[in-house]
Order: C-alpha cells, then sequence, then structure tokens
C-alpha cells in the first residue's frame, strides 16, 4: 500500500529519528456491498488470513435488521397527527421468529392516539424463509412488508459498511493499538507490516474506503503523547469493566471471555508500551491490579 500522509507531512518529534510507529485513520462508507465469496478473495489479495474474515452473515440477523429498516417514522397526517408504522418482536423460538407491524397514530405532542397490529412477518429457522401477512390491506403496509422482503434478501447475501467496520476495528485490535483523539489509533512499528496490509484490504473492498497512516518519530513530546493516551485507554477500560460489575444483569460467559482476552492483551501492552517508548510505566500497577480484581469480580457475575 502507498504511504498516504496528511498533506504530505510527516509527525516528526525531536532530533532521534528513531521510528515509534504509525497514527493511522480509516473511514469505511455504509454504502458498502460484498458477497463472501468477494471479501474471501480480496483478504487473499492483500495478504490477510481468511480466518479473520467476520463471521457468515446470520439469516435471522439479516431478517431483524431489515424488518428493523423498514419501519416508518414520523408520517405526517394532518397539522396535528403523525403515523408510524413500529416493528415489535413478539415470538423467538427454536423454530423462528416473528414480528408484528403496529400501526400507531400521534399527536403533536406524540401522545398516543391509536395503536394496532396491522401486520405479521414470520421467519422460519430451518428454510430461512420469509412470510408476510397484511391484515390491514393498506397500501403503506404492503410498501413496507415488500421493503422488509427487499432488504432481507439484500443483507443474506451480503457484508455492508458496518461488518467492515467492525472487521477493521477487530483486526486492528490485533496491533496493540491506543486510541487517540478525532478517531486516531497509534500502532506500533513491528506491526508496520499489518498494518499495510489492512489498508491494502480495504481499499480492495471499496474505493470509497479511506485508510491512512503518517509515520511518527521517536521524541519526548510523541512518548509523553502516546503514554498520556495508553493511561487513558487504561482508565476506560477500568470505567466499563466497573459498568458491567455494578449493573443488574447477570454477564454471559462470551461477555466475560471477551473481557479476558481484552484485558490480557491491555497488560501485555503495558510490558511493549515500556519497551518501545523507554519509559517506566509502574505507575500503571495500581491500574493493572484494580483491573485484575475486576475481572475476578465479573467473573462472579457470569450467568
Amino acid at each position: 500500500m502507498q504511504k498516504s500522509l496528511f498533506d504530505g507531512k510527516v509527525l516528526v518529534d525531536g532530533a532521534e529519528g528513531r521510528p515509534l510507529g504509525w497514527v493511522s485513520a480509516y473511514e469505511i462508507p455504509e454504502s458498502i456491498k460484498v458477497t463472501r465469496d468477494d471479501l474471501r478473495a480480496k483478504f487473499l489479495m492483500a495478504g490477510v488470513d481468511p480466518a479473520l474474515m467476520p463471521p457468515e452473515i446470520r439469516p435471522v440477523d439479516a431478517f431483524r435488521r431489515a424488518t428493523r429498516e423498514a419501519e416508518v417514522m414520523g408520517l405526517k397526517m394532518s397539522d396535528k397527527t403523525k403515523r408510524n408504522l413500529l416493528v415489535r418482536e413478539v415470538v423467538s423460538s427454536k423454530d423462528g421468529v416473528i414480528r408484528h407491524l403496529v400501526d400507531e397514530i400521534v399527536d403533536a405532542n406524540n401522545v398516543r392516539l391509536s395503536y394496532g397490529t396491522v401486520a405479521e412477518v414470520k421467519f422460519d429457522r430451518s428454510s430461512s424463509a420469509l412470510n408476510s401477512s397484511n391484515w390491514a390491506g393498506d397500501p403503506l403496509v404492503a410498501d413496507v412488508l415488500a421493503k422488509s422482503a427487499g432488504l432481507y434478501n439484500e443483507y443474506r447475501h451480503y457484508y455492508q459498511g458496518d461488518h467492515i467496520r467492525r472487521t477493521v476495528s477487530s483486526l486492528l485490535g490485533r496491533m496493540s493499538p491506543t486510541f487517540m483523539k478525532s478517531a486516531l489509533y497509534f500502532v506500533p512499528e513491528k506491526y508496520e507490516g499489518d498494518l499495510f496490509k489492512l489498508g491494502d484490504l480495504c481499499h480492495l473492498v471499496s474505493e470509497e474506503c479511506r485508510f491512512i497512516v503518517m509515520p511518527l518519530f521517536d521524541g519526548k513530546d510523541a512518548r509523553a503523547m502516546i503514554c498520556r493516551d495508553f493511561e487513558n485507554q487504561v482508565k476506560e477500560h477500568i470505567v466499563r469493566l466497573g459498568k458491567e460489575i455494578h449493573g443488574d444483569k447477570p454477564v454471559s460467559e462470551v461477555a466475560a471471555q471477551q473481557y479476558i482476552e481484552e484485558t490480557k492483551t491491555l497488560i501485555a501492552q503495558v510490558g511493549e508500551y515500556e519497551t518501545l517508548l523507554r519509559t517506566n510505566l509502574s505507575y500503571l500497577e495500581a491500574d493493572v491490579q484494580i483491573v485484575r480484581a475486576q475481572i475476578r469480580a465479573i467473573l462472579e457475575k457470569v450467568a
């Protein structure tokens, strides 16, 4: 991948000239559509392991997304009333999912004037088929049901912007990044190869994707900036775990395992960044101990 620089400038601090790593930013538009086979081919072309691809699209997820996005909100009926067509899930079982389309009329202050079910959309897990019933015989309801069916057929076959953004974020997370301000990430120099492969992947997925990297060279201010942002990252992790611990709901095994893996990565980063920045980060030891205690508390909440 060609190294793209903002205005041709290189981030240099001090005279040491030792590369610390890269500052990266990316932008993935929602309009992207790519099939699994095409995405796998692009992973191979970029030199990225296809095992790191996003999971296969589940038809039930495509169904839920399609019906949710087909909702109609705020359709003006008069100066005093508006109409909403809302999707409400009423059944979720091993056999399938049933969602109702509810017709709601509200006044100018959003006070409900009427509310009733006008249609039903069923998803069958065994066949992945979608079936709908328009009980009201309303043309607008028919349009919503048709839109749901069309979106479902699209979403079940294509990865879109949200899938690709989450994939890029996951791949970037394997490079010991530190989140900086304004959607920028610092990536240590040793991950240069992986970072540029990720940039190649983004550009192969779509010409509309933006993936920019700028080299960051060593210096007092550069090290101080990375230390500050990394410390903030540790603090934010503590806050996130704290909210989970003090929440009312139990923690799922999947979520607990994710927290454990994230914490292991964060603790390993302390040692890695000490070496990279040639800076004593022992002042983070208290935070590390807090995180370890939080993980033990989370495990006690596993459902």
